[in-house]
């Protein structure tokens, strides 16, 4: 084998390493071979054994290159790692977790407020008496907790709980839960446990009402057995009915309409949005178009003002007609006769011309627009 070697190779090329202390095998033997069998012409004269001596040591070195670039990837990989490790938390002291802080913290949501503001639920009494007045507060609470805990009242799995009582001068009693949650339970089912309270403690059940067109003026609403051909057409339970109303009051059997409007107070929520969805009922083989029934806002009776009903009221009366201090049903004037007089604007000090022009049950009235525009029964 015929090796040349060239001496014009240029040194600037080869990397500067240092030298290590000892020659390597392979190249200790190369130099050797140069030495001894270099003719004057630069060849050198190889034997079989020198030529397969000299390729096993090259293997070998082959074999330890490998070797040192895996050792090097390996490093290169361990030097990647320590760079890329994130950054340990910082310890926070005691003092900076227990100091002041930089800013306010955020305000409270809607839901968090609504869920820790206490639930109110008033309960009225019979009109004239005053059941509670002589009874001491923590045995109307203890009792209120015992007739919920025998309905076994919870809700979003926590047992309802009545925390406070006010019995109020009128005789009505406002019970305080927990949240509005418990709130919204207890009115739901107040005519279920205020009662076991004491019997003067009025309330009736939550009602879901819906209004039905085109019933004939010869359907007897106060019939029990109106409830179940309604309940029975309709494929539901007359128990979910609580109560059948004409629109308006009585009926005229002998005016010149034929049909009115009846309203359905339903007990059960989920029926009353399926009627209203469908859009109808069915009594005696004949179809009635329905919707949602929407309560006028309160107006009182017996003293005329708005928010309440005359049932609970303890206000002095004021005449509708005459604008006296008496009951409207009291009246010696007939309705429809005399002159008009509102009595909520007299008392609001209108001029004349204002309250001499409607009567205080007329949308015209400006103290009742403006009590329902604060209440958003009205939208400006």
């Amino acid at each position: 084998m015929d090796v040349a070697m060239s001496d014009d190779i240029d040194a600037s090329t080869l990397p500067t390493r240092p030298k290590p202390a000892t020659a390597a095998p392979l190249l200790t033997y190369f130099r050797d071979l140069l030495a001894k069998n270099a003719s004057g012409s630069g060849t050198v004269q190889l034997d079989a054994t020198a030529v397969q001596l000299l390729l096993q040591m090259m293997e070998q070195q082959q074999l330890l290159l490998e070797n040192f670039q895996k050792l090097a990837d390996r490093v290169e990989s361990l030097e990647l790692k320590q760079m890329t490790r994130p950054t340990p938390p910082a310890t926070v002291s005691y003092a900076l977790a227990t100091g002041k802080r930089s800013g306010p913290p955020p305000p409270p949501t809607k839901e968090q407020m609504a869920f820790a503001r206490p639930g109110q639920t008033t309960i009225h009494a019979k009109p004239g008496t005053n059941p509670l007045k002589a009874v001491d507060q923590n045995l109307v609470v203890d009792k209120a907790n015992a007739a919920l805990g025998d309905l076994n009242a919870t809700v979003r799995g926590e047992k309802v709980v009545i925390k406070a009582v006010r019995i109020q001068p009128s005789g009505d009693v406002t019970f305080f839960s927990k949240n509005r949650h418990q709130k919204e339970w207890l009115n739901r089912n107040k005519h279920l446990w205020s009662k076991k309270i004491h019997d003067d403690l009025e309330a009736s059940p939550s009602t879901y009402s819906i209004l039905a067109h085109g019933v004939p003026i010869d359907f007897n609403s106060e019939k029990a057995q109106s409830k179940i051909d309604i309940a029975a057409a309709n494929d539901f339970l007359s128990e979910k009915i609580f109560k059948i109303r004409w629109l308006g009051g009585t009926r005229d059997f002998n005016g010149p309409k034929k049909a009115g409007s009846i309203v359905i107070s339903l007990s059960d929520p989920d029926l009353a949005d399926a009627l209203v969805r469908r859009g109808s009922i069915y009594l005696n083989s004949l179809n009635h178009r329905v919707k949602r029934f929407k309560r006028l806002p309160p107006q009182c009776f017996k003293c005329l003002q708005m928010g309440h009903f005359g049932k609970w009221c303890k206000a002095d009366p004021k005449c509708g007609r005459c604008g006296k201090n008496h009951e409207t049903r009291e009246c010696q004037i007939e309705k429809g006769k005399g002159e008009l007089i509102c009595a909520i604007c007299k008392d609001n000090g209108k001029a004349r011309d204002i309250w001499n022009a409607h009567t205080p049950f007329d949308k015209a009235c400006e103290v009742k627009r403006n009590w329902l525009i604060s209440k958003k029964h009205i939208h400006v």
